[in-house]
């Protein structure tokens, strides 16, 4: 009853947030001058000045699969993509934490200090796809529920490379063959760059064919 009751409510606050997400965006959209032509829960489609463009809205998982064919028949169709992330910690943005300490001292994360570790995010498959596809950018766009602490706002971030260091790794270690140094393919050290909150305008940059990002004013 217990697991039914919590499953219940996070299904609520995962549905309000998903519907927010929608609002703020498209509010956002309209109040830049843009005109919405089709839009849900997950996606708004927008009357471009050449072509149109179709904003994937991430409020939840899809297979890599599923994500390369959208991008693909968008670009058959000359759509152009641009992608919006919820921030929530769970789905995407997700901090290392309590991992990056574990990790940090005599472990692969070593040479960096505790401000720097708490500031990493373990990328899941489609954040990592959209940098990969962006190609002339290492930011993200997120939207950022409204908390205590933090105002409703479109929040830009750039992720910066994490270089891990095994030397501790010696040949006795169990590890010893299965790791190397070098660039980590899911930690990123995530700085916010941009913002944007519902009185201001949004724009969308090219970044190489077929996909765009929302372009937002840097941080103050």
């Amino acid at each position: 009853m217990f697991i039914y009751f919590y499953f219940s409510i996070n299904c609520m606050v995962v549905k309000a947030e998903r519907k927010r997400l929608l609002e703020f965006t498209e509010g956002l959209i309209t109040n830049s001058g843009f005109t919405v032509l089709s839009r849900d829960y997950f996606y708004i489609t927008i009357q471009g000045a050449t072509s149109n463009i179709y904003v994937v809205l991430h409020s939840k998982q899809m297979t890599l699969n599923e994500f390369n064919t959208l991008n693909r028949k968008n670009l058959q169709k000359q759509i152009y993509t641009a992608h919006v992330f919820l921030k929530d910690d769970s789905l995407f943005h997700v901090r290392l934490g309590a991992r990056g300490n574990l990790k940090g001292n005599d472990r692969s994360l070593k040479n960096y200090s505790k401000a720097e570790i708490d500031k990493m995010l373990h990328l899941r498959g489609l954040e990592k796809r959209t940098l990969d596809l962006q190609r002339s950018t290492s930011n993200l766009v997120y939207y950022q529920p409204r908390t205590e602490r933090l105002e409703e706002a479109l929040r830009g971030y750039n992720l910066s490379k994490v270089t891990l260091d095994y030397s501790h790794v010696d040949m006795d270690h169990r590890a010893y063959g299965f790791v190397e140094n070098g660039a980590s393919v899911d930690y990123k050290i995530a700085d916010e760059v941009s913002h944007i909150n519902g009185t201001e305008r949004i724009k969308f940059g090219v970044l190489n064919r077929g996909n765009l990002q929302a372009i937002i004013r840097k941080k103050d």
